[in-house]
């Protein structure tokens, strides 16, 4: 078994294991002598089959023992010692790399290196030394083959351990291409001195050389020895003018950079040469159909001759027969007379032009008549002529061309075949038919437009295919939508876009398509609207609508179901109306609002009191004397059992100087209070059962009530609730007082509840045997009394106007009253009853009234609370209005 080992040099080589130093020193003898083969490395592991490209040796140098480039010339032959320098590159960061090969000297193998570099390698330009040098002759060009590259693992030295040749893995190897080595750059040349043509002195040829550098070189040749360059090609001749010996210098530059450089000079010897007048008529030729005149190639190397041209056998010159090229335009025989100028002295050569014009034939062959359809789209055509090598050329419909001789066609129209015997460029044509059954008369029909008042449209598609062989089918594109019909030619679609309808023909395969664009017209018309007050005198106004855009139409809507589809309508209700302009051209609509506001109304003005019981007597009490007048008090006792006591118990108390058991009623400030006495005396003491408080305010009329105080609410009164009632006994308001504990003070909110006519308190819970309990006080009773004011809106007409023949008695009214009017002209009318907001409450009769004659409208206020209120009798354009006044 073979291992590779590393002398004390760095240097590594094959070996058996462990040797002595004897069997050491033969076995290196033993390598060298292997190593002289052109594959050593192949022969010591022949079965390696490297597989990778990491590593790879990318130049190799001479360089002297310091690793200089040898970069100066040498004398070609000479034995120069150099080191060689290798450039490696790698992928991966790595240590150590075995790299051997053999050197080849003028492509003789010569000498074989190798050694293993335990240095590490990172990226590109790694430089290596071998550590033992290399004989090279100067001038002799030297190559690195066989080259074999083996590397370890990542960061490990490969160098390190011995390593058998099995260990060497494909993937941690690679062979190398020969890869020439730099060495100095050797300029060189060879010269070689002849007569030519007419020349009078010998015209020198030179082949230059280099070795070494870089290559490729460029060449540089000086023939006079006055510094300017005559030739830049590697091989150049030169003619001299006198004879002699002459010095001629070559500069060889390379490809490195920077550049090299290296000149050869050499003297060439220069002798004169006898002038000898020669003629050559040229190659005989041939004139064509493509070549109908040709120039002839005469030539003679006489200095200063003459030339002249006779044709002959139907030969004719056309131009240049005084040349040695001159054209001719006919079969025949030319013969050419060059003269020197030194003599006379003549020689006479002869070509002959010959003649080839004939016309190549012609076919054109078809497996079947050419017809296109849909499922058969091409047709072959074939060309054929018997003239060997003819060219073909097939020219068609819509620019077609070719140049094979068979052709495969899908356009329908005449195809033209030209064919061209190469020989003599003559050509000869023929033409061939190509028909097709292909078209689709197809039409999506005619743009359309969607607006606000055609949402969705039917498309027109229309084709030439009959429906039993046609399918259809729609597509929508930029937006566009299908409704349905999306395989007939008459979609339903809804959306502006791009439709696309394509049809396809089962019988001949043929498919067509058509585009329809649908556009969208939702433009809005403009909308303006305006309102205002209802007219005091008629209680109407009329409603202002317009609009910039013009051909629109008018929809009004407002309060209690109006309608109209005047521009201007009249109304008579206050409220919130809504115009629509709607644009007939598309349908498209905008909205604009107007308000309507009712005739001025009386507020009526509010005179608020405040009950604090500071001018009542200590003891029961039946009548409170409030700033107002006198409001009605009774006081409902509870029993311990729940029974109520028949008498009235309601009570002042002072909280200041509290009687009885009362001294949670205690305070410094409330001073008198209204309770619910335990007992019938004047001596105030709270009852303990609970009961209720009634307060009736018949005689003051309805109140408004704000709010009052309640004195000690606990636990014991958490079912506690105060109760506003109107005039019919219905109940208003209510609210429930809070549980704040012993001795709690809390001012009660009544919610401004207006038409109260009695309040009852109830005072109501538990003690903690769960007994009827109930107690608590009362004070700072907040109220307002509603008073009428006159109406500012002076045109409405009173009752009793005569204008308008329209009164109402009696007047004012606590129940019922009746409203008389008289129209001039007859007809139905509708007798409506309003606030004095404009709003309407409720319809008061409708019927017909005859021209001239009284006629009456019962008006029931049982359910109305005191105030104001407007009668509107409407007939035709006649309008009555009538102010009630509401007085219970």
């Amino acid at each position: 078994m073979n291992y590779l080992y590393r002398n004390k040099y760095g240097e590594r080589y094959a070996s058996s294991p462990k040797p002595s130093n004897m069997k050491w020193h033969l076995l290196m003898l033993l390598i060298s002598a292997l190593l002289v083969s052109s594959n050593v490395f192949a022969q010591t592991c022949p079965d390696l089959n490297c597989t990778s490209n990491d590593v790879t040796v990318q130049r190799v140098y001479l360089a002297d023992v310091n690793g200089v480039p040898l970069t100066s010339a040498c004398t070609p032959g000479e034995q120069v010692q150099a080191y060689l320098h290798l450039v490696v590159s790698t992928n991966t960061p790595r240590v150590g790399a075995f790299i051997l090969g053999t050197l080849k000297i003028d492509g003789m193998a010569d000498q074989a290196v190798a050694n293993c570099f335990g240095v590490a390698l990172t990226g590109n330009n790694n430089i290596l030394k071998y550590p033992t040098p290399v004989n090279w002759t100067c001038g002799k060009k030297i190559m690195l083959v066989d080259i074999f590259v083996a590397w370890g693992t990542g960061n490990t030295d490969f160098c390190v351990n011995p390593t058998t040749c099995s260990s060497i893995v494909p993937s941690k190897c690679r062979r190398e291409a020969p890869i020439v080595v730099e060495a100095p750059l050797i300029a060189s040349f060879t010269a070689r001195a002849s007569c030519t043509e007419n020349n009078r002195y010998e015209t020198i040829a030179v082949s230059g050389s280099a070795t070494g550098g870089k290559a490729p070189y460029t060449y540089a040749w000086d023939f006079n020895n006055d510094g300017v360059t005559d030739a830049t090609t590697q091989n150049a001749t030169y003619t001299y003018m006198s004879t002699g010996e002459k010095m001629v210098k070559l500069t060889v530059t390379d490809s490195s950079s920077p550049a090299k450089t290296d000149m050869h000079t050499s003297m060439v010897m220069v002798n004169a040469c006898c002038t000898t007048p020669d003629a050559n008529a040229g190659d005989d030729m041939v004139l064509t159909c493509t070549t109908t005149s040709v120039v002839l190639n005469g030539s003679s190397a006489t200095m200063g001759a003459t030339y002249a041209w006779v044709a002959s056998n139907g030969g004719n010159i056309v131009s240049g027969g005084a040349t040695l090229t001159p054209t001719v335009n006919a079969a025949g025989t030319y013969t050419l007379t060059v003269t020197t100028a030194r003599g006379g002295c003549t020689a006479s050569d002869v070509v002959v032009v010959a003649e080839n014009k004939v016309a190549p034939d012609v076919n054109i062959s078809t497996p079947s008549v050419p017809h296109l359809t849909c499922t058969t789209p091409t047709a072959m055509l074939g060309g054929y002529s018997s003239v060997q090598g003819a060219t073909y050329k097939w020219t068609g419909p819509d620019g077609f061309t070719a140049t094979t001789q068979g052709i495969e066609v899908s356009v329908a129209g005449i195809y033209t075949l030209t064919v061209t015997d190469p020989a003599n460029g003559c050509t000869a044509s023929k033409q061939v038919s190509v028909t097709e059954d292909k078209e689709i008369i197809l039409s999506a029909g005619l743009d359309k437009e969607l607006s606000c008042k055609n949402t969705s449209i039917m498309l027109d598609g229309s084709t030439s295919v009959p429906e039993h062989w046609r399918s259809v089918s729609w597509t929508a594109s930029n937006g566009g939508n299908i409704v349905s019909g999306a395989h007939t030619l008459t979609p339903t679609v809804n959306a502006a876009g791009t439709y696309t309808l394509k049809v396809v023909n089962s019988r001949s395969g043929c498919e067509a398509t058509d585009v329809v664009v649908v556009t969208m017209d939702d433009t809005k018309p403009t909308a303006q609207a305006t309102g205002g007050m209802l007219s005091c005198a008629t209680g109407a106004l009329q409603l202002k609508g317009s609009s910039t855009t013009p051909g629109v139409t008018y929809s009004w809507t407002g309060p209690n179901g109006f309608t109209s589809i005047e521009q201007n309508p009249t109304v008579t209700v206050a409220g919130t109306y809504i115009l629509t302009v709607t644009k007939k051209s598309n349908g498209c609509s905008a909205t604009a609002t107007a308000i309507v506001t009712p005739q001025p109304t009386p507020e009526p003005e509010l005179t608020c009191h405040m009950e604090n019981f500071s001018d009542e007597k200590m003891g029961l009490v039946s009548v409170l004397n409030t700033p107002a007048g006198p409001v009605s008090v009774f006081g409902h006792k509870r029993n311990p059992d729940g029974s109520y006591a028949p008498q009235n118990h309601a009570a002042i108390f002072d909280t200041q100087a509290p009687t009885g058991d009362d001294t949670d009623l205690y305070t410094v400030d409330w001073h008198h209070v209204l309770i619910i006495n335990q007992d019938q005396t004047n001596v105030p003491n709270d009852n303990q059962w609970g009961g209720e408080l009634v307060l009736d305010f018949a005689q003051t009329g309805p109140v408004v009530m704000t709010s009052m105080r309640a004195l000690d609410i606990d636990g014991y009164e958490s079912n506690s609730w105060i109760y506003l009632y109107g005039d019919e006994g219905q109940e208003l308001y209510k609210v429930k007082l809070q549980a704040l504990g012993n001795n709690s003070r809390q001012t009660v909110d009544l919610g401004n509840t207006r038409g109260v006519m009695k309040m009852k308190i109830v005072l109501d819970g538990r003690n903690e045997m769960m007994h009827l309990a109930g107690s608590g006080a009362f004070d700072e009773l907040k109220f307002c009394i509603e008073n009428e004011v006159e109406n500012p809106c002076n045109e409405v007409p009173m009752a009793s106007a005569e204008s308008n023949k329209a009164v109402a008695y009696p007047m004012p009214f606590s129940d019922r009253t009746t409203v008389e009017f008289t129209f001039v002209k007859g007809g139905e009318y509708v007798a409506n009853l309003y606030d004095l907001r404009g709003n309407l409450l409720k319809e008061l009769q409708k019927g017909t009234a005859q021209a001239g004659q009284l006629t009456n409208v019962e008006v029931d206020g049982r359910s109305l609370l005191n105030g104001i209120y407007i009668a509107r009798i409407v007939s035709g354009n006649e309008v009555k209005t009538v102010k009630l006044i509401l007085r219970k």
